[in-house]
């Protein structure tokens, strides 16, 4: 068995640093967004179509990234081979050893890549002060930014053998990716990518979505940088 390089120390404390500073940011943007609002009814429909919004946005991003991770690129690669590319590896032949990761060690990868969007709209986007339009962007984006953060321990949520019971409501309702949804990507590796709820792998599965992707990818990285498909 090929033996994958591991993270390094320092990244695993960077992405420690980088959740931190992504989860403040994420508290600053639902501050923002509700500042001056007068709730009602209608104030939480759009808060809800917000949500739901973020939420699929980040199931989208997470199965393109997660099929890049998969196809293209490898260890070798400076700073995102070992540290990123390779843990995606590491799953497919131990798909349970992710469910041993801390919170920093799972969850880190992702706000360190988040971060250079997530904290200078914190810093700079307007508050909503009454206006429904600017709540609902920055509910949105709220939910966006929050379900990247939080896609890799969903992830592990889906492989480990007992969760809290909140998170298995919400995996039964298909809040969150549930472990029958995501056992269709371990039973071939070439479908059902979506890791954060599994809403859009009908889309990218059925809509030719990741074929696309696939090959303009092919036209323009190395051949030595595309995996083979055949596990």
């Amino acid at each position: 068995m090929h033996v994958l390089p591991q993270p390094h120390p320092r990244w695993r404390l960077l992405g420690a640093f980088g959740l931190a500073v992504c989860a403040g940011s994420l508290a600053t943007l639902a501050g923002k967004a509700s500042a001056g609002m007068a709730w009602s009814s209608a104030t939480a429909i759009w808060g809800l179509l917000a949500g739901a919004l973020g939420l699929a946005g980040a199931d989208f991003v997470s199965g393109v990234f997660h099929f890049l991770a998969d196809r293209f690129g490898h260890e070798r690669v400076p700073v995102l081979g070992p540290n990123v590319i390779a843990p995606f590896r590491l799953h497919h032949e131990d798909p349970t050893a992710m469910t041993l990761h801390g919170v920093a060690e799972t969850n880190g990868d992702n706000a360190l890549i988040q971060l250079p969007l997530v904290l200078p709209l914190a810093v700079f986007a307007a508050p909503a002060e009454g206006s429904t339009a600017r709540f609902f962007l920055l509910a949105t984006a709220v939910a966006f930014f929050g379900g990247v953060l939080v896609t890799n321990q969903i992830h592990k949520w889906a492989h480990a053998a007992e969760v809290p019971s909140w998170v298995a409501w919400m995996q039964r309702r298909r809040l969150v990716l549930s472990p029958a949804v995501h056992a269709r990507h371990h039973r071939t590796h070439d479908r059902a990518y979506c890791i954060t709820t599994g809403w859009c792998n009908v889309l990218l599965d059925r809509f030719g979505v990741l074929t696309a992707i696939d090959r303009a990818m092919r036209s323009i990285v190395p051949p030595t940088w595309i995996e083979p498909t055949e596990r």
